[in-house]
């Protein structure tokens, strides 16, 4: 797997990207969390690196709705926008070699 930039700045935080065997929220094993009170990107190690990008992607889009005052919040659960987006944010930073 290819490790990505040691850390992101997501608006005025900077978060430290770890990688990780296994990666847990609330006893699940997850592909990746972002935890906004620690500062901090997480990402299974074990992930290929094309799914590894996609989640990285994913949490930044979580760091950045929180960045924003997560405008969904009351709409809609926010994994619900964050899954897809995410997915075709990454595919267009991928197909545009960005």
């Amino acid at each position: 797997m290819k490790k990505f930039s040691d850390s992101i700045k997501i608006g005025c935080h900077k978060y430290e990207v770890e990688h990780k065997e296994t990666v847990l929220i609330k006893g699940e094993e997850v592909f990746g969390k972002i935890d906004m009170s620690e500062d901090t990107i997480t990402i299974c190690s074990e992930l290929s690196e094309e799914r590894s990008f996609g989640t990285l992607i994913h949490e930044i889009v979580h760091g950045i709705l929180d960045e924003i005052g997560n405008p969904f919040a009351k709409l809609m659960d926010e994994e619900r926008f964050v899954k897809p987006f995410a997915n075709v944010l990454s595919q267009v930073l991928k197909d545009n070699e960005l």
